[in-house]
């Protein structure tokens, strides 16, 4: 059994798919899948739900401030973030999502109208900071890895991906970073 569980979680999503139907349940015994099995499709469809909804919030801000930047062509299947922040021109943070406040502890609320740099600490190093700040001032797509502290003030690397965003004038006017927690 152990043996099928590794095996079912290693698989990519089209390699799932394309077995689904060997996988069914029998209606006359118990599922041979393990709740592991179970629980990891889950937690899947989960994180699927999550990114759509990502995307829809993506897709109506993107309506809003006529953001020029498709986010239908990220490849969302295989994308690696556990929150995403937006902020204005001057990197003040105006919208996050709910892995924002998994990841650092703090509410959306308390992070509204303040920079990102309000997570960092003594352990940030100035190069990683450097490094986007001169991204951010060229209007330019940047990624850098960086430690940041959660509310209760653990430290934790954090890898930035920060995407310039444009309007149809061409002008820049925010930026939004997909955030993940490295080892």
């Amino acid at each position: 059994m152990k043996s099928l569980d590794l095996y079912l979680s290693s698989l990519s999503k089209d390699e799932r798919d394309a077995i689904a139907d060997k996988l069914q349940p029998s209606p006359t015994r118990p599922p041979l899948a393990s709740w592991d099995i179970y629980s990891q499709a889950y937690q899947r469809k989960l994180d699927e739900l999550e990114r759509a909804k990502d995307l829809t919030l993506l897709n109506q801000l993107k309506a809003k401030y006529a953001w020029v930047y498709d986010f239908d062509a990220l490849d969302w299947d295989n994308a690696t973030y556990e929150a995403i922040v937006v902020t204005d021109a001057n990197a003040i943070i105006l919208h996050a999502t709910p892995g924002f406040v998994a990841m650092t502890g703090y509410a959306v609320k308390k992070a509204l109208g303040k920079s990102p740099n309000f997570l960092q600490g003594p352990n940030t190093l100035p190069e990683p900071k450097q490094k986007i700040r001169q991204a951010i001032d060229k209007g330019e797509p940047v990624v850098a890895q960086l430690v940041n502290y959660r509310k209760n003030g653990e430290q934790y690397m954090c890898e930035v991906n920060i995407i310039p965003l444009y309007n149809s004038q061409d002008k820049l006017t925010h930026f939004i970073a997909f955030e993940r927690e490295v080892a």
